[in-house]
């Protein structure tokens, strides 16, 4: 009676164990800041012999049409100046660790992905005409078409936060 108890209570973990090792398009945790790290190396993002980099995180994945990508926050300086530069960049790799776009930006850090969108901190201005981007300011980053287009909204802060309407007792 014992062992079809256990066997009952060990199958729900038997299928989150293969749940979780079936999502090969996923990077191990753990390796996934070598992993993101080499792609960048290994497509030219980032040049180790010319700057270094200062900054550099997984900020989430967006989802589409069945497809899974993975946002990068990349800042770099450039070395041996009295006053600092550098070069920050948002890149979107695919799940073969493809680079699909490098955004450049100075101020509009990327915050958080909610299922095809990117939402940053500040208005970005694209500068550039690409044919793959719609709208040229805005502090949402709308993905398509699998990720091979972009599209530029806006949101208000106030709609995304809850808890910024709350009044305020007196006391």
């Amino acid at each position: 009676m014992k062992c079809k108890r256990t066997a009952c209570a060990l199958s729900p973990l038997i299928i989150i164990c293969f749940l979780i090792c079936s999502a090969s398009d996923i990077p191990k945790l753990g390796q996934e800041r070598h992993i993101f790290y080499e792609a960048l190396k290994r497509s030219e993002v980032i040049n180790p012999a010319e700057l270094v980099l200062t900054h550099f995180s997984h900020i989430g994945n967006l989802h589409m049409e069945g497809e899974v990508l993975y946002v990068l926050d990349v800042r770099e300086i450039i070395p041996d100046m009295a006053a600092p530069r550098g070069l920050n960049k948002i890149v979107i790799l695919n799940k073969n660790l493809e680079v699909l776009h490098v955004i450049r930006y100075i101020d509009e850090r990327p915050l958080r992905c909610d299922g095809n969108t990117l939402l940053l901190f500040g208005d970005i201005i694209i500068h550039t005409i690409d044919k793959h981007i719609n709208g040229y300011e805005g502090n949402l980053l709308i993905f398509s078409d699998k990720g091979k287009k972009i599209s530029v909204g806006r949101t208000k802060w106030n709609k995304l936060l809850p808890n910024t309407n709350l009044e305020r007792k007196t006391p």
